[in-house]
């Protein structure tokens, strides 16, 4: 522990991200080596529509070889390539879309465009994805499912009659008012007082996933783990250079404060607006005979009828680890590529919205 407090901060915090993107990968191999895998590759559009496995296997090797390299010794030309790799692996798969990548992804950038200025940027980030979270977890969505379900009944056993008390209920919002009182500390004199309600955070999210669903969550328990690293780092090491405003600054938090906004109206994409575990507000389904694909069957299927009716979320999880956020653009591009894999089946989607009760047919 002595031994990294000499280490310079700035360096430490971008090698903590680096360990931490190395290690989400790991354990998200099947978005990144993709031999053998079902779920479809989604492309950003019919332009970086790239199938092509050897593609996908050789960009994903190179990046974890560079990681690698750069956790033992720092080179910029190797972190420009790293950042080159990773958007190719974004565009061409929206599934890597997920939130602790975005924020890794950001972290790259920002290190290879302003290193000296790393920690000021960092600390903004760090400030807005507190703040989203909290604030879109203001919603009924997540008290009756997150809060109600999981914590109350799942990780603390409450029975369940209890959870529909108001009281409760009410009690429910604690958690994101935490983490947006977090974010808007981390801007404030009052910055040590944030770090701490976030070190509270993430020892509470790292005992609940491993509770719950440590097996299929490691990646995420590992990234709570990271952000927790990083706090402390803040704590121990609370120096901050003051930040000019510039265009890069501007155009920083515009980025990271201001497009987020527009998901409150889903104007933008949920997991670059810091939208974990807020809830879902409408889920995609897939029907589908699997008679005439034995893979599918293999893969999906447990049912003597060989029909195929489950989230589409679900099937994510199973396979590459991850899940599908509520976003209609992405419904869309799934749809499409789920075609292109599987020409010969006619699946129905269907699409509900909160409170499940009904579907919808979900067309492009």
């Amino acid at each position: 522990m002595f031994k990294l407090l000499k280490i310079p901060d700035t360096i430490l915090l971008f090698k903590l991200s680096l360990a931490g993107l190395l290690i989400y990968k790991i354990f998200t191999l099947k978005l990144w080596i993709v031999s053998d895998r079902i779920f479809p590759l989604v492309s950003f559009s019919d332009s970086f529509q790239i199938t092509n496995i050897y593609f996908h296997n050789i960009i994903s090797i190179i990046s974890f070889v560079v990681i690698v390299i750069l956790l033992f010794k720092f080179k910029k030309n190797l972190l420009f390539i790293l950042v080159i790799a990773e958007l190719l692996l974004l565009a061409t798969d929206v599934m890597r879309w997920q939130p602790t990548l975005y924020q890794y992804f950001l972290t790259l950038i920002i290190y290879l465009i302003a290193p000296k200025k790393f920690k000021n940027y960092l600390l903004l980030l760090l400030s807005a994805t507190y703040l989203y979270s909290g604030l879109l977890k203001f919603n009924p969505i997540f008290i009756d499912f997150n809060w109600s379900k999981h914590i109350l009944v799942e990780f603390i056993g409450l029975p369940i009659q209890y959870t529909k008390l108001t009281f409760i209920k009410l009690l429910g919002f604690i958690i994101p008012v935490i983490e947006t009182l977090a974010g808007i500390l981390l801007l404030t004199r009052f910055r040590r007082k944030g770090f701490y309600l976030i070190i509270i955070t993430h020892i509470f999210i790292l005992i609940f996933l491993g509770k719950l669903s440590f097996s299929y969550s490691f990646a995420v328990w590992i990234w709570n783990l990271i952000m927790l690293l990083i706090a402390l780092v803040y704590l121990f090491k609370p120096k901050i250079d003051k930040l000019k405003i510039n265009f890069l600054t501007l155009i920083w938090i515009i980025l990271i404060f201001v497009l987020p906004s527009l998901n409150f109206f889903e104007k933008y994409y949920p997991y670059f607006s810091f939208d974990m575990y807020s809830g879902d507000k409408h889920v995609l389904y897939i029907n589908v005979s699997l008679k005439n694909n034995d893979e599918l069957i293999n893969m999906y299927n447990n049912n003597d009828d060989y029909c195929l009716n489950e989230k589409v979320t679900i099937l994510s999880y199973n396979e590459l680890g991850v899940p599908v956020t509520h976003n209609r653009w992405l419904y869309g591009r799934f749809i499409k590529s789920f075609a292109r894999k599987f020409p010969k089946l006619e699946p129905k989607y269907l699409i509900q919205y909160y409170p499940f009760t009904t579907y919808n047919i979900f067309k492009i």
